[in-house]
This record gives structure tokens, C-alpha cells and sequence, in this order.
């Protein structure tokens, strides 16, 4: 038990046992009536002492003068968080009575619709249960299913390929937090991390992140795959060598590999991943001399190595990593996963689904003719397997499907007569590839939009172009709001837009932008609607100009633009897109969206640093988009600032924000 870490499960397993014993006593009663009527009757009996005594307990222990369930407030959600624990119990307790009197009632009449009357109480009871627990389990207040849908399908499509030159130390769970979403959030955006939780602790990751933290916070300083010429045998001496080479490998006595050759790598070796999933990633390999290959992914029976298709010993390093042995040349390396048992496994589960669902339709329509019954279990699977074919089409492999969404990205480049192109995508190799073999001769601008630096140096790349139509690319990988916020400020006239199952591409041009406000702070002289000390001005790091605002423990904020919307302007929806150049130490601060209203914020949208990797000795683009659905009141106000940690210094420069109002 010392690997079972969670509460909740051991709260599940108590539920589930109660839910199972209750519907099999349940079932007795309907089965016998007369038998079990008085058990149920002395077990609800002992249920409702309980709850009065727990009722009682907190009627004396409450603050007598005031009951907040009785006092009105402005939403449900804030209704049901404004009473204390006492009041909660007191309330809960009467409704619980009510549901178990009306229990009590319905277990002593004798009718043919008994069955169907206590059906429709658990479901009631469930429903109520459901509404007044909702805010304190699954849902938060003032959170729209809506806004975190959107968020989602805003990350990459299938499995993008990894970067070669990203440590999967920067894909941590709050890089891809968004809103509720906090926990094994790289699951959405579809990276490699190290980071991630469930409530039974593996024992691979308990012994190396628990006994050698150094050990594994070197390693995932490495991009998925790397190569090293330095294997060493584990011992905690050993450690601190690491800290000169990341790549250094280290495997146990029993993981030592026999015999390999002298390890040398060049600074000519390349690597570059082609193909990836959970269960199986490509890398094409080219080396002076002999190298290890390691994928940062914790070996257990089933994986397996081949190198161009010859299947190749491997060993474990680092206490739970895949790595081989790689001689000079090109090689295509392939680490595979393939466990028949467990597909077996899977299989059966899912065949026992089908059939208890199909055993449980097949009795629910007892009083139908077989004919009828069977037809409507046929119509069922064929529903199913066609759900299941639509998802996952057997006759066209992953790795094809990728290869014709390139292809058909290219041909649209070239119809669209475009001399710029701009591509969010996950390999640029094989997209330059693409476009060269379908004879496109234009200029190409590469991002990868999933990762952090990927939205800054778009950023980057468009402020830098000076052409009146462009093409937009977006393949394989995610789509931030604030990159449809940079093309739409610069090119909002969409001319032509075409989806794929992975991506889209669509044809921009200059025009006349919608109606709005724009403003921007270079620090150079005063501008209207932004307020801030003079004092933080500092002409010491500047990306542009002669000063920029310094952010520090004396002024933790920056310069602030604030707008109050005229009369006209009331209730109008609106987008809000901010961005800002930074340098410096950003740990621990964010740039912020905020409507207030008097000392209430309404709502709020923030970049923090883990959002960007931002760092002393450069400038980095920071960009933040905020939606306001209901536009803002009389008296409402706007605001979008940088906030610091007290401690850290850093520099903001050309700090702009443009609000565009929406159609109603």
C-alpha cells in the first residue's frame, strides 16, 4: 500500500462497494418483498439516527443568527459556497430524511408501479446530489465547458513529432495548463514530459526521480531521443560527472551492455525523429562513429529496437530509459512496442462490453419478437463498427495519412499563387520536401506552434514580413489563439481556407481590420490610457528606442492601459490581443487581461513564465488573448499590465494592445 497515494480511490472503492451491495439488496426486495421489507426498513432506520444525530450535532453548533442557505446571491454556484460546513451538514441531512421518508413510503405500498416510483427517486436524488456536490468536485464557478472545448481542439492533431533540440523538461504540466486543466496536461497537448500523476506510483519512476532526482533532472535535460558516447556504470560516486554531459549514460551491472565499440560523437551527427506515437518512434540516425541512441521512455516487456529492420539488442539506462548501440552511417532506428497479450487483453474487454450490452438490450426488449430483437442488436453493431472505421481506418496506415496531408498541403501552397508561406507545422524537413517536389519555389517561414519559443519567433517572423498575401499553414500542431490574433492584426481579409483531418490552410491579405482600439506603449513619451511610475523607465536595456519599463521589487508592476468603454460601447463583445517584447528574469511573473469592476475582477487572462521561456541577453515576444463575451458594463474597466514576483528584474518593451468589438 505504500504505492497507493490517493484518497479518492479508497472514497471510490467504498462507494462502488455500497452502490453494489444496495442494488443487490435492491433486487432481493423486488425478487421477495415480503422477506426482505423489514430488513430494508431497519437499515434505513439505522441510516436516518445517523443523519439526525449529525443533524442535531450541527444545529448546535452553527451560528444561530444567520442561516446563508435562506439569503439570496447572485448565482447558484456562489449560493451553495457562501454557508459553512454545519450549514451544508444541516441541509444535506434534511434532504437526505425527505428522500429516505419518501423511500420508507414507497417500500411499504404494494402497486405494479413500485418499481418505476423508486427508479425515478434515485434518479432525482441523484440528480439534486449531483447539483449540490458539482461545485465542489468537478466543476469550477464562472468556467464555460465551452471555453475549455475550444481550448482543447486547439492543440495538435494525431502525435506530432518532438523537436530534436527541446528538452522534455520544458514540457511540464504548467506549460499546458489552461484554466481547470492542471493535471497530466501534456496528455492534451500531446508532448513528451516526464511530469505526470495517477495514483499508483511505477516503480521505474519511484527510484529514479525519488532516490536519484539529479540523476533524472539530467536526463530529461535531453529531447526525447539524443545520442552520447559516454556509458558509465551506476554508482552514486559517479553522479556528479553527469553534470558536465547530460547525455552521459548510466545502466546498473545487470543493464551493462558487453562489448560495445569506443563511443565518439561529432558535432556532424545529426538526428532527426520521422516518425512517432505512444507505441512506436522512427529516427534517422547519421553518424561519424559509434553512438548510443536513447528514447526517454520507460522500458518495460514489449519494447523492443531495430535498426534498418534488424531487430537489435538494447539496454536500460539511467534506471529506466531504452537506449542502443548505433555504428557509423545513416541508420533508420526504430523503437517499437508490441505485446500480443496485452491486444488480447483488450480485445476480450472490449468483446465483453459488447456483450453484456447487447445481453442487456436483448432482455430490455424481452416482449419484442426475436426478429425485432436481433435486428436492432445487428443495426447496434454495424452503428459501432462504422463509429470505429470513421476513427480508425484499417486500409491506410498513420504514417500515410501524414504523408498525403504534406502532399495536399503543398498542391494548396502552389494553387494559391502565394509568394510567402507561413507553417505551424511539426517537421519542416519533410514539408520543405514536400513543397520542392510539387515545384513550389517561394519563400517559407517555419514555426512549431506546441512549443514555447515556437509563438514568439512567429511573432517574430510576421513583424519582420512586408508582402500583401500570405499563406497560413497549420499541420500537426497546436494553434494558439494568439497566433490567430498576430496573422488577423497584420492580414485580417481570409480569402480562401481549407480543413484536413490535421491541419488547415488558409489564404490571407491585407484590408480594412474591424472596428476597434489600438495602442502602443514604447515608453518613449506619454500615451493616452496608460498609467505608470516614471521612475521604472530605464534606458540601460532597451529593444527599441531609448527606454523600456523596468519591472523590479520597488515596482512590481508595469506601465497599465486602462480603458472604460463609452455609452455606445456598453455590452458590445469583444477580443482583447496584447503583446510586449521581454528580457530578463520573467520566474514567477505574468502579463495580465483584467476586467474590474470597482474592486471585483470580472474576468481575467494571463501569460505566465511558464508560458514562455524567457531569459536575460534577449528579447522575447509575449502575447496574450482575452474574450469578453458580454462586453462590459457602465463603470466596467479594462486593464492588461505585467505583474512581478517582488524579487526578479526584467524589461518590458513595445507593449501594445488591440481590442477588436465583435458581432453581435
Amino acid at each position: 500500500m505504500d504505492l497507493f497515494r490517493h484518497s479518492s480511490f479508497f472514497s471510490y472503492f467504498t462507494v462502488l462497494a455500497i452502490i453494489l451491495g444496495a442494488s443487490a439488496g435492491l433486487g432481493d426486495f423486488f425478487a421477495r418483498p415480503l422477506l426482505f421489507r423489514k430488513k430494508i426498513i431497519w437499515i434505513s432506520g439505522a441510516i436516518g439516527s445517523v443523519i439526525i444525530v449529525l443533524l442535531a450535532s450541527s444545529l448546535i453548533k452553527m451560528n444561530q443568527a444567520d442561516f446563508l442557505f435562506f439569503k439570496p446571491s447572485t448565482d447558484f454556484a456562489a449560493w451553495l459556497a457562501a454557508p459553512d460546513r454545519h450549514e451544508h451538514i444541516i441541509f444535506h441531512a434534511i434532504l437526505q430524511l425527505v428522500f429516505l421518508t419518501v423511500f420508507l413510503l414507497l417500500i411499504r405500498k404494494s402497486s405494479s408501479s413500485r418499481k418505476l416510483l423508486i427508479a425515478a427517486l434515485i434518479l432525482v436524488e441523484m440528480v439534486v446530489s449531483v447539483q449540490l456536490n458539482i461545485y465542489f468536485t468537478v466543476a469550477s464557478p464562472g468556467v464555460s465547458p465551452k471555453e475549455i472545448a475550444s481550448n482543447i481542439s486547439r492543440r495538435a492533431p494525431g502525435f506530432p513529432l518532438p523537436p530534436a533540440n527541446v528538452p522534455v523538461s520544458l514540457n511540464t504540466e504548467q506549460n499546458a495548463s489552461y484554466s481547470v486543466l492542471w493535471r497530466n496536461t501534456n496528455i492534451f497537448n500531446k508532448t513528451v514530459s516526464f511530469e505526470g500523476f495517477n495514483s499508483f506510483r511505477l516503480k521505474g519512476c519511484e527510484v529514479l526521480a525519488d532516490s536519484f532526482p539529479q540523476l533524472a533532472q539530467f536526463a530529461i535535460n535531453n529531447a526525447p531521443v539524443y545520442l552520447s558516447d559516454q556509458i558509465l556504470s551506476h554508482y552514486p560516486s559517479d553522479l556528479p560527472i553527469i553534470s558536465e554531459d547530460n547525455t552521459a549514460l548510466f545502466a546498473d551491472e545487470k543493464s551493462f551492455p558487453d562489448g560495445f565499440p569506443e563511443l565518439s560523437k561529432t558535432s556532424s551527427d545529426s538526428l532527426h525523429i520521422t516518425g512517432f506515437s505512444p507505441g512506436n518512434v522512427v529516427v534517422n540516425v547519421s553518424c561519424k562513429n559509434s553512438v548510443a541512441v536513447t528514447l526517454l521512455q520507460a522500458w518495460y516487456p514489449g519494447w523492443k529496437v531495430f535498426i534498418d529492420g534488424v531487430e537489435t539488442k538494447h539496454f536500460i539506462s539511467n534506471k529506466m530509459f531504452i537506449s542502443t548501440i548505433c555504428t557509423p552511417g545513416n541508420h533508420i532506428i526504430e523503437f517499437s512496442y508490441s505485446n500480443l497479450w496485452l491486444m488480447a487483453g483488450f480485445g476480450f474487454s472490449c468483446f465483453v462490453i459488447i456483450a453484456l450490452i447487447s445481453f442487456l438490450i436483448y432482455y430490455l426488449l424481452a416482449k419484442r419478437n426475436k426478429v425485432v430483437r436481433l435486428s436492432v442488436l445487428i443495426l447496434g453493431w454495424i452503428f459501432l463498427t462504422l463509429l470505429v472505421l470513421n476513427r480508425f481506418n484499417p486500409f491506410l496506415s498513420y504514417e500515410q495519412q501524414r504523408t498525403d496531408q504534406f502532399r495536399e498541403i503543398a498542391y494548396r501552397i502552389v494553387k494559391s499563387g502565394v509568394s510567402v508561406a507561413v507553417f505551424n507545422t511539426d517537421d519542416d524537413i519533410q514539408m520543405l520536401s514536400t513543397l520542392k517536389g510539387v515545384g513550389y519555389s517561394g519563400a517559407c517561414c517555419f514555426q512549431n506552434l506546441t512549443y514555447q519559443s515556437g509563438l514568439s519567433d512567429l511573432i517574430s517572423c510576421l513583424d519582420s514580413l512586408k508582402v500583401g498575401k500570405i499563406a497560413r499553414v497549420n499541420l500537426f500542431a497546436a494553434v494558439p489563439a494568439e497566433a490567430d490574433a498576430v496573422f488577423h492584426h497584420k492580414w485580417p481579409v481570409e480569402l480562401k481556407k481549407y480543413y484536413l483531418k490535421s491541419g488547415s490552410v488558409s489564404v490571407l491579405s491585407e484590408g480594412t481590420a474591424p472596428s476597434g482600439i489600438e495602442s502602443i506603449n514604447g515608453f518613449e513619451k506619454s500615451v493616452s490610457c496608460w498609467n505608470g511610475n516614471p521612475d521604472a523607465l530605464d534606458s540601460l536595456i532597451v529593444a527599441e528606442g531609448n527606454y523600456s519599463n523596468r519591472v523590479d521589487s520597488l515596482n512590481q508592476g508595469s506601465y497599465a492601459f486602462k480603458w472604460t468603454p463609452d455609452l455606445h460601447q456598453y455590452n458590445k463583445p469583444f477580443e482583447v490581443f496584447i503583446k510586449a517584447q521581454v528580457s530578463g528574469d520573467f520566474i514567477g511573473s505574468s502579463m495580465f487581461i483584467q476586467q474590474r469592476r470597482g474592486t471585483k475582477i470580472v474576468r481575467s487572462y494571463s501569460a505566465g513564465s511558464g508560458t514562455y521561456g524567457v531569459s536575460p541577453g534577449k528579447w522575447t515576444n509575449i502575447s496574450k488573448v482575452g474574450n469578453f463575451p458580454q462586453g462590459l458594463r457602465k463603470d466596467d474597466e479594462l486593464t492588461a499590465f505585467f505583474w512581478g514576483n517582488g524579487r526578479n528584474v526584467f524589461y518590458v518593451d513595445n507593449f501594445s494592445i488591440a481590442i477588436r468589438f465583435l458581432a453581435d
